[in-house]
Protein backbone atom coordinates (compact mmCIF):
# COMPACT_ATOMS: atom_id res chain seq x y z
CA UNK A 1 0.00 0.00 0.00
CA UNK A 2 1.30 3.45 -0.89
CA UNK A 3 2.23 5.70 2.06
CA UNK A 4 0.16 8.61 0.73
CA UNK A 5 -2.89 6.38 0.31
CA UNK A 6 -2.39 4.94 3.79
CA UNK A 7 -2.21 8.45 5.28
CA UNK A 8 -5.34 9.62 3.45
CA UNK A 9 -7.23 6.47 4.32
CA UNK A 10 -6.26 6.77 7.99
CA UNK A 11 -7.28 10.43 8.09
CA UNK A 12 -10.61 9.54 6.50
CA UNK A 13 -11.26 6.81 9.07
CA UNK A 14 -10.46 9.16 11.95
CA UNK A 15 -12.68 11.89 10.47
CA UNK A 16 -15.55 9.43 10.03
CA UNK A 17 -15.23 8.28 13.63
CA UNK A 18 -15.47 11.93 14.70
CA UNK A 19 -18.60 12.43 12.60
CA UNK A 20 -20.16 9.30 14.06
CA UNK A 21 -19.38 10.47 17.58
CA UNK A 22 -20.95 13.86 16.87
CA UNK A 23 -24.05 12.21 15.40
CA UNK A 24 -24.50 9.90 18.39
CA UNK A 25 -23.82 12.74 20.83
CA UNK A 26 -26.32 15.04 19.15
CA UNK A 27 -29.03 12.39 19.06
CA UNK A 28 -28.32 11.49 22.68
CA UNK A 29 -28.57 15.14 23.73
CA UNK A 30 -31.84 15.61 21.87
CA UNK A 31 -33.35 12.51 23.49
CA UNK A 32 -32.40 13.83 26.93
CA UNK A 33 -33.96 17.23 26.15
CA UNK A 34 -37.26 15.93 24.79
CA UNK A 35 -39.13 12.68 24.37
CA UNK A 36 -40.57 13.80 21.04
CA UNK A 37 -39.06 12.07 18.00
CA UNK A 38 -39.40 15.07 15.66
CA UNK A 39 -36.59 17.21 17.12
CA UNK A 40 -34.26 14.21 17.11
CA UNK A 41 -35.08 13.52 13.46
CA UNK A 42 -34.67 17.19 12.56
CA UNK A 43 -31.26 17.29 14.22
CA UNK A 44 -30.14 14.25 12.24
CA UNK A 45 -31.50 15.81 9.05
CA UNK A 46 -29.73 19.09 9.75
CA UNK A 47 -26.38 17.34 10.15
CA UNK A 48 -26.63 15.24 6.98
CA UNK A 49 -28.53 17.57 4.63
CA UNK A 50 -25.57 19.83 3.70
CA UNK A 51 -23.51 16.86 2.49
CA UNK A 52 -26.47 15.58 0.53
CA UNK A 53 -27.22 18.95 -1.07
CA UNK A 54 -23.59 19.66 -1.99
CA UNK A 55 -22.75 16.08 -2.98
CA UNK A 56 -25.38 15.70 -5.68
CA UNK A 57 -24.43 18.81 -7.70
CA UNK A 58 -20.72 18.10 -7.17
CA UNK A 59 -21.13 14.58 -8.52
CA UNK A 60 -23.09 15.83 -11.51
CA UNK A 61 -20.44 18.47 -12.18
CA UNK A 62 -17.68 15.87 -11.97
CA UNK A 63 -19.43 13.59 -14.46
CA UNK A 64 -20.41 16.38 -16.87
CA UNK A 65 -17.02 18.09 -17.11
CA UNK A 66 -13.42 17.07 -17.39
CA UNK A 67 -11.45 17.21 -14.15
CA UNK A 68 -8.91 19.62 -15.63
CA UNK A 69 -11.67 22.08 -16.58
CA UNK A 70 -13.06 22.03 -13.05
CA UNK A 71 -9.63 22.54 -11.52
CA UNK A 72 -8.89 25.45 -13.84
CA UNK A 73 -12.28 26.97 -13.05
CA UNK A 74 -11.72 26.65 -9.33
CA UNK A 75 -8.25 28.13 -9.66
CA UNK A 76 -9.51 31.12 -11.64
CA UNK A 77 -12.68 31.62 -9.58
CA UNK A 78 -11.23 33.52 -6.59
CA UNK A 79 -9.14 35.72 -8.89
CA UNK A 80 -12.19 36.72 -10.86
CA UNK A 81 -14.10 37.46 -7.65
CA UNK A 82 -11.27 39.71 -6.45
CA UNK A 83 -11.12 41.54 -9.77
CA UNK A 84 -14.87 41.98 -9.80
CA UNK A 85 -14.87 43.27 -6.25
CA UNK A 86 -12.15 45.85 -6.86
CA UNK A 87 -13.63 47.07 -10.15
CA UNK A 88 -17.06 47.76 -8.65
Amino acid sequence: MEPAFRALWSANVIANIGVWMQTVGGAWLMTTLTADALPVALMQTATTMPSFLVGLPAGSLAVATAASDVLVGLRLGPGRADLGGTAA
